[in-house]
């Protein structure tokens, strides 16, 4: 029995050298040439996503390439993540790509994956990343190269543009964690994985984290001193609360998938309005559970299921309601929760990742995941205390304020041109 058990691992080895190498071609030939910004649309409501163009108008940009045109002595950043694909990250990377400032010569390398799952996936990334180191030749270095990663098959891509870039590019790598369970993910790791965690995290100049939580979290397994807490951004400008929705107008705006905790929620609504309570509820989004909120829209009239909203109509959505809920399973620093507060709601969500260096009890309240009577046992409670509801909703909104690009951007800035002093 050992000798074919053999056989497979091996065989796994050389699919996972080839995958590696093909991506250390490709991430070669990035470039930090001249080139036009890529256009990109996001999604609003559920998705997160951030869909680019293969190319802008007139520039000749080629795929995996994108930024904007390089100001002579200006310092030259990859961004090296998903764009071309749905998520938070490559959201992430479209607003910052455009809002570091001309002093940054910005390239953005595309790694998202192709779609689809299992063996096919990697045949096809395997594939994708030959034919890209064919056609592209090499370009200039950059100064820095910032990584953005997850946890699973995202950091075992993202390791290989890491310890390039540090080792054979000889450039400072900023390594960005993102992951709603990067916890688990280095916590439960492997022998061989963890030996792999530690040196991509020993060839990273500085390590990004979403906020306290994440610093302590790993905080054992990362290297000393090289802990940076950035936490997400939005643009707090865009939302105008009213503070003014009555009976109390909960909200729920997010994909509707499982981690989300999107039959949890539904539940929690049924329970709610069954005991009497006196409020209105908005479901925003889409996904493969969209049932639930189908269903629950027809069984109960103060239910309105919107489905997939463009950024502007959810953030009037945001800003007419007064209960922003998020059940989710895990999450990392969630956008969704800062444009809820930013909205001036109360917030009710699980205890989960960064979400409780957000919300505290002055903000809303927090729940277990997986508890969808807690969860309705705390929305009861807010309906009830409207008045609380809105003094909630102006402390969130005010602390909203902390989490602008405005703020973000100056420090990241300031952190590149940190590591690029360091560079031998």
């Amino acid at each position: 029995m050992w000798v074919p058990t053999i056989a497979r691992r091996a065989a796994s080895a050389r699919s996972l050298l080839r995958i590696a190498v093909g991506a250390a071609r490709r991430f070669l030939s990035a470039s930090t040439e001249d080139v036009e910004p890529r256009k990109a649309v996001e999604s609003g409501g559920s998705d997160e996503s951030a869909e680019s163009d293969r190319g802008s108008k007139g520039t000749g940009t080629e795929p995996g390439r994108g930024g904007r045109p390089r100001k002579r002595g200006a310092l030259r950043v990859l961004l090296v993540g998903p764009v071309q694909a749905t998520g938070g990250i490559a959201r992430y990377i479209e607003e910052l790509r455009g809002r570091l400032p001309e002093s940054v010569a910005v390239a953005v390398y595309d790694t998202a994956a192709p779609p689809g799952s299992g063996p096919v996936r990697f045949a096809r990334g395997a594939l994708g990343a030959l034919l890209d180191a064919l056609r592209f030749p090499f370009h200039d270095r950059p100064d820095v190269v910032h990584v953005h990663t997850a946890e699973q098959y995202s950091f075992l891509r993202k390791s290989a543009y890491v310890l390039l870039g540090r080792y054979v590019w000889g450039r400072p790598v900023v390594l960005h964690v993102h992951g709603p369970t990067f916890d688990r993910f280095v916590a439960e790791a492997s022998a061989p994985l963890r030996v792999l965690q530690r040196v991509v995290f020993a060839a990273s100049a500085r390590i990004i984290v979403l906020s306290p939580y994440w610093k302590k979290a790993l905080s054992t397994r990362l290297p000393a001193g090289k802990t940076v807490v950035l936490p997400n951004a939005i643009d707090t400008e865009e939302y105008e609360p009213r503070f003014d929705a009555e009976p109390p107008h909960i909200v729920f705006v997010a994909n509707h998938v499982p981690r989300k905790g999107t039959r949890e929620f539904t539940d929690a609504i049924a329970r709610l309005l069954d005991s009497g309570a006196d409020s209105r509820v908005s479901i925003a989004g889409s996904g493969p559970l969209d049932h639930y909120a189908e269903d629950l829209a027809e069984r109960y009239p103060e239910v309105s299921y919107l489905g997939f909203v463009p950024e502007a109509e959810k953030r009037e959505v945001l800003c007419g309601a007064s209960i922003y809920v998020l059940p989710a399973y895990a999450e990392g620093l969630p956008i969704g929760v800062l444009e809820g507060m930013a909205g001036g709601n109360a917030v009710v969500a699980t205890a989960v990742g960064g979400v409780p260096d957000l919300i505290d009890e002055k903000g809303g309240r927090l729940v277990s995941p997986h508890d969808s009577e807690a969860l309705a046992d705390a929305l009861e409670a807010l309906v009830a205390a409207p008045e609380d509801v809105r003094q909630m909703g102006r402390h969130n909104a005010e602390t909203a304020e902390r989490y602008t690009w405005e703020r973000v951007i100056p420090r990241l800035t300031e952190l590149y041109e940190t590591v690029a002093a360091e560079r031998p």
